[in-house]
């Protein structure tokens, strides 16, 4: 069962959709279509268990509850100029455990309720999300649509990376 979620809550979340429906919109690189696969792959059976088009540029996010403060992180991916999977911001509300800042990646800013850590542009090219219990509520946020991974995969691991649609 899910906890009721705040009005600050809410706004943050409002924030953060608005902001990817804005990098979702027309780009330069319309006439590309959507050149590249938002894939997470399940490490356990090797199955594909999510795959989304992603155009250049375009975010999306993938938000928890914190195991400490109990309150939403939000952390927003983009593809680089490259092609690969990059952290762009993090948004949280207190400094807790594992929560911080990393000497001259991105820029701090706080707005009175969150904190965000913001161009951060650190390249991962793919990483290995262990999806937490329900009540962790591990969050796909993309195109305005949730996909909530923890109702389908708590305790398993999926491999979370951006493809280019000639690599599927």
């Amino acid at each position: 069962m899910r906890k009721p979620v705040e009005s600050s809550t809410l706004l943050i979340f409002a924030a953060v959709f608005s902001f990817s429906a804005l990098m979702a919109s027309p780009s330069p690189w319309a006439g590309e279509r959507e050149p590249f696969l938002l894939r997470l792959t399940s490490l356990e059976t090797g199955d594909v268990v999510l795959e989304r088009p992603l155009r250049r540029d375009e975010t999306f996010t993938i938000r928890y509850i914190h195991s400490v403060d109990r309150t939403p992180v939000f952390e927003i991916f983009e593809v680089d100029p490259e092609g690969r999977l990059a952290v762009q911001a993090t948004c949280f509300k207190m400094f807790g455990a594992g929560m911080g800042h990393w000497e001259g990646r991105g820029r701090v800013d706080f707005d009175g309720t969150w904190t965000w850590i913001r161009d951060i542009h650190q390249t991962l090219g793919r990483f290995v999300l262990r999806v937490g219990s329900p009540a962790v509520d591990h969050t796909l946020l993309y195109r305005g649509r949730e996909f909530h991974l923890s109702e389908r995969w708590a305790g398993k691991r999926l491999l979370v990376e951006v493809a280019t649609r000639n690599e599927s």
